[in-house]
């Protein structure tokens, strides 16, 4: 289990084993977000395209077919 202790400045320190399997770099942007026993930190996307990119995928069955039934109803 990796360990960290937070500073009198409330910063908390992350492993540079870590640091590198993640591919956290200095200036990466984090979301720190509340759970149960305390806090989750999430990569920050670029983008709002970058964030919602794959979010509906499966959702209309396979998009071909959805994109061919659509079509034909225009008619």
């Amino acid at each position: 289990m990796r360990t960290t202790v937070i500073s009198g400045k409330g910063q908390v320190t992350i492993p540079a084993e870590l640091l590198r399997e993640l591919e956290l770099a200095a200036g990466t942007r984090l979301h720190v977000v509340p759970v149960r026993d305390g806090v989750m930190l999430l990569r920050q996307p670029e983008s709002a395209a970058d964030a919602l990119a794959g979010s509906t995928a499966g959702m209309y069955g396979d998009s071909q077919e959805y994109t061919e039934t659509e079509r034909g109803s225009w008619t």
